[in-house]
């Protein structure tokens, strides 16, 4: 059996002291909140006759660093932990073996706040000339000593945000901003605790000054649940960023998103100026321009001969002027367009009338006998009339 002594042997006729020193891997428990850390050795030996009883204190403190070839007396100490005064009693008269406990909450918390991937801890006799301090630990399968330790892990960063006009209407984004055409937006993320413990989400919003405008936070809710808040706020129209942490049922906080922004845009863009022609050729087609006086127009949208808006056209960049060609139609026509921002609002119709003219006659023959093209013009359509006379058969 491995053993690990403390205390000093009294009882022999070579006196000596002991101490006994253990590192633990604790690179896992690196960004995590500790609530409870104990050390555990196993004694078997003590010089008490009685079992279960109390005797010379054993220390745990944590020390320097050792290594296989560090003599006595041993690493320094550094940081007091806690005395156990268990004792199980002499061997010969108990046959049970006891498991004692040290805090070591704060060393380990320390160590972690420190960047330590190793702790190192070492025991004691509280008095090393008293002779039943003499303590003899271990375990014949080497289970022990032990570090047990009793950890939160903090919320994981806000995942899957979404910034919407309603809770399924979403934003617009454009160029890495999001656009809604409301004053209370809706702002939604899901955070997820690796414990599985319930999370609360933080919302910071900030005006484009910097100024905090909003700071709430939502119920508690089930990790990995997607949740958030409804502005009631009315926000004025302007540029906004936002983010989110969240804080599990201990109370540990997680890790912040990164900034969002946001614009909140309630204007209708001004009507588009529509330009063309007033008389087209038929076959040639017309050419129509949108254009705007406002400076956000994303979206021409229009449509022919009705109110209808069927059809649309990206300006890039924003507001830039854009062409259509009717073509296909002849006589009066009329085209309706409206002007639809980043927000998506979307401006009065505004409406232009033109007309296709007809084409000119191309070939023509007048039924005369003298079998002459008398066409004035080519490149047009041709047309051909043909006439039958009907004469009366008397009866």
């Amino acid at each position: 059996m491995a053993l690990g002594r403390a205390g000093y042997d009294g009882w022999s006729s070579a006196t000596k002291k002991a101490r006994s020193f253990y590192k633990f891997d604790i690179e896992g428990l690196q960004g995590t909140e500790i609530q409870e850390a104990t050390f555990l050795h196993r004694q078997f030996h003590s010089p008490e006759h009685e079992c279960n009883t109390t005797g010379a204190g054993i220390e745990v403190w944590t020390v320097e660093a050792f290594s296989s070839g560090t003599r006595w007396p041993g690493p320094a100490k550094i940081d007091y932990q806690s005395t156990n005064y268990k004792a199980r009693g002499h061997e010969d008269y108990c046959s049970t073996n006891y498991d004692n406990e040290w805090d070591v909450k704060k060393g380990l918390v320390s160590d972690l706040n420190n960047g330590y991937d190793r702790m190192r801890l070492g025991m004691f006799a509280k008095d090393e000339t008293n002779k039943y301090s003499w303590r003899h630990y271990g375990a014949s399968d080497g289970s022990y000593p032990q570090l047990l330790v009793t950890y939160n892990r903090a919320p994981n960063i806000p995942a899957g945000r979404f910034t919407g006009n309603t809770s399924t209407d979403d934003a617009v984004l454009y160029n890495d901003k999001y656009y809604v055409r409301v004053r209370q937006p809706v702002l939604l993320a899901t955070t997820s605790d690796p414990d599985g413990n319930q999370v609360q989400q933080r919302f910071v919003v900030r005006n484009s000054a910097g100024s905090l405008v909003v700071d709430r936070r939502n119920a508690f809710h089930p990790s990995g649940t997607k949740s958030g808040i409804t502005l009631t706020e009315n926000l004025p129209d302007g540029t906004y960023s936002w983010w989110v942490y969240g804080t599990d049922s201990y109370g540990f906080q997680g890790p912040a998103s990164s900034w969002l922004t946001l614009v909140i845009d309630n204007v209708k863009p001004d009507p588009p100026v529509v330009a063309a022609p007033k008389v087209g050729s038929y076959g040639q087609g017309l050419t129509i321009s949108m254009d705007s006086p406002s400076s956000d127009v994303r979206y021409y949208r229009y449509g022919f001969l009705t109110s209808a808006t069927p059809n649309s056209k990206e300006a890039s960049p924003l507001s830039a002027k854009v062409t259509v060609t009717r073509t296909g139609h002849m006589g009066p026509d009329w085209i309706t367009a409206t002007a639809a921002d980043v927000a998506g609002n979307v401006s009065t119709a505004k409406q232009l009338k033109f007309k296709v003219m007809g084409a000119s006659t191309s070939h023509q023959w007048h039924l005369d006998s003298n079998g002459n093209d008398e066409a004035p013009t080519a490149g047009s359509v041709a047309w051909i009339v043909f006439l039958e006379v009907w004469r009366g058969v008397p009866a």
